[in-house]
């Protein structure tokens, strides 16, 4: 802040163009935006005809939020210099305004060339996704991580072709991800997901077998258990199940799935008894109700 203002005293003095600019630079980088604009002013107009002057007079914009504004002074800039940087940064800051239909044809312009870069199509994906294209959404993400092979970028695209109602595209990008050697919980958990959605249950199970092993929260446990059940192989279930109503504080729904799990095993007697513990955990009169024909099944009318 001081230099700024030794430079603004000489500049006053000098009315050096340069020097101006220069003092609105240092105004800038300490964030005072205002006293930048009001130095940049100060820089006489034959000298403001320069990218340079046009892209600080943008960032200062930018710091008071005036995103319109930013983005109008960058497209000043870019057409002085034709750096598509500075084209890119136009399109943020008509995105900061809210103004996606603007930015949109300026990352297209950018992007349609095979030599477009990986922070392009992601801003493109982030435009569409404003504009409610889901699957050109998608499309641009997926050519990001393409050209970046970044994992977080690909597991971005499976997560919006799953948003687009394309689990199959979804599908492959995420088994990919799964691959790895050192694959991500969240890109499990929507892998089992998108499983789920292709009915693919078994899978989606042994998926969440996999998140359970690498983190055994509690409703992870109860997940793996569950789709072990809907695949019909309740010995699975069971011990996935076991070890969470072992836990505190216990909760209802996983006993009533564990009593699934015994029933499955033909084991009445254990099944009627999970599910008196959830309804004694519940309070849920169809859960009593559920153990009492549990124990009817088991032949003990008198525990019903």
């Amino acid at each position: 802040a001081e230099a700024a203002r030794q430079g603004a005293l000489t500049a006053a003095i000098t009315n050096d163009p340069e020097l101006w600019y220069q003092t609105a630079v240092l105004w800038l980088n300490g964030e005072q935006a205002e006293k930048a604009l009001a130095g940049l002013e100060k820089v006489p107009s034959p000298h403001r005809k320069t990218s340079t002057w046009h892209v600080a007079a943008a960032h200062a914009h930018h710091l008071l939020e005036d995103h319109a504004k930013a983005a109008q002074a960058m497209a000043s800039a870019h057409s002085l210099s034709n750096d598509p940087e500075q084209l890119y940064q136009c399109a943020v800051f008509w995105i900061g305004a809210g103004k996606p239909g603007k930015a949109l044809p300026l990352l297209r312009q950018l992007t349609e060339k095979d030599a477009s870069k990986a922070h392009w199509l992601v801003a493109l994906s982030n435009t569409l996704k404003a504009l409610k294209e889901k699957e050109a959404t998608a499309e641009a993400m997926e050519r990001a991580a393409q050209r970046s092979r970044d994992p977080e970028l690909w597991f971005s695209a499976g997560y919006l072709w799953l948003e687009a109602d394309r689990p199959k595209k979804a599908l492959v990008i995420l088994e990919r991800l799964a691959k790895r050697r050192h694959p991500e919980v969240k890109w499990l958990l929507a892998l089992a997901n998108t499983e789920m959605i292709l009915d693919q249950t078994v899978a989606a199970a042994e998926t969440m077998d996999r998140v359970v092993q690498m983190e055994p929260k509690s409703e992870y446990l109860y997940n793996a258990g569950v789709l072990w059940l809907h695949a019909q192989r309740p010995e699975r279930a069971w011990g996935h199940l076991q070890a969470l109503c072992r836990r505190t504080p216990a909760k209802a729904p996983w006993f009533v799935a564990l009593a699934h799990a015994w029933l499955g095993r033909k084991e009445t007697v254990q099944a009627a008894q999970a599910m008196e513990e959830a309804a004694s955990l519940s309070g849920d009169p169809e859960h009593a109700y559920q153990a009492g024909l549990l124990w009817l099944q088991a032949k003990q009318a008198a525990a019903a």
